[in-house]
């Protein structure tokens, strides 16, 4: 399942005799690893939180994810992939509860949903064209263009396979059949560091 992260950064502001009141600025990023949508909470003062959850944009928020929470972080399980979950959380200390977050949201994903997925962890994207001199250590390439071919050069002591198939030759590759709706092009590490790939 994609992690989808919901980071949330907030103070705490002195209020009129009436504890502390929050203000809870939110971004909201995607990342493609496998695991489930994470929270990660901060608000200096608070001694613990309450996250709440939707899947209405705006709420209402009827189901509580977890309260009492003291960590700076959790992981939301059990969801269901290409469902669109809206998040807000309440801090918590003595003096009682905040209002809600800014609300945030988070949309889980299947595994293998990208050509690497599960073969390398964070490849470097490309279209068609030269990936360059490749350094001496492995390296692994995703692309969902369609491509027609390719070779290689100054791999002699290195082994290039594509969507974890057999090795291919450098005097021309044979294209395998689509990994997620495309390529992941894995290089071992070798020498020398200007051995490179072309595609077409």
């Amino acid at each position: 399942m994609r992690r989808c992260s919901v980071l949330r950064e907030s103070s705490w502001q002195s209020g009129q005799g009436c504890g502390f009141l929050p203000t809870w600025p939110i971004t909201s990023t995607c990342h493609l690893w496998e695991e489930p949508p994470l929270t990660k909470l901060s608000s200096a003062g608070a001694t613990s939180y309450t996250v709440l959850r939707a899947t209405v944009s705006g709420g209402p928020y009827n189901t509580t994810v977890v309260t009492g929470h003291t960590a700076t972080n959790y992981t939301n399980t059990n969801l269901t992939n290409g469902t669109t979950y809206f998040y807000v959380v309440r801090a918590v200390n003595a003096s009682g509860t905040s209002g809600n977050s800014n609300q945030a949201s988070a949309t889980p994903t299947g595994g293998g949903s990208t050509p690497c997925a599960g073969l390398c962890t964070s490849p470097t994207p490309f279209t068609v064209g030269g990936s360059g001199n490749l350094g001496t250590a492995a390296r692994c390439f995703e692309t969902t263009t369609n491509l027609n071919g390719g070779n290689c050069s100054n791999m002699s002591s290195r082994t290039l396979t594509i969507n974890a198939g057999a090795a291919q030759s450098c005097s021309g590759w044979t294209l395998p059949a689509k990994r997620n709706n495309g390529y992941c092009i894995q290089v071992t590490a070798g020498t020398p560091e200007w051995a490179s790939f072309a595609t077409w």
